[in-house]
């Protein structure tokens, strides 16, 4: 599967956001992952993983010896 991620489009009926479970598995693909959130009236605002989760986990996390 796809390991790089330039943006991802999110579209709901009342333009909800990635749940934090999804957050955390898209958090370790990057955190400059843009991600596009819409609405069904195509309300469409931008935002960043990052932003989305703030001092989230990531391999850089663990003791690397």
């Amino acid at each position: 599967g796809e390991r790089e991620f330039v943006a991802l489009a999110v579209a709901t009926e009342n333009g909800g956001s990635p749940c934090g479970s999804c957050r955390q598995t898209l958090r370790e693909f990057g955190a400059d992952i843009v991600v596009l959130i819409a609405d069904v009236t195509g309300e469409c605002r931008e935002t960043t993983i990052a932003e989305l989760l703030p001092g989230s986990f990531s391999a850089m996390d663990l003791d690397s010896e």
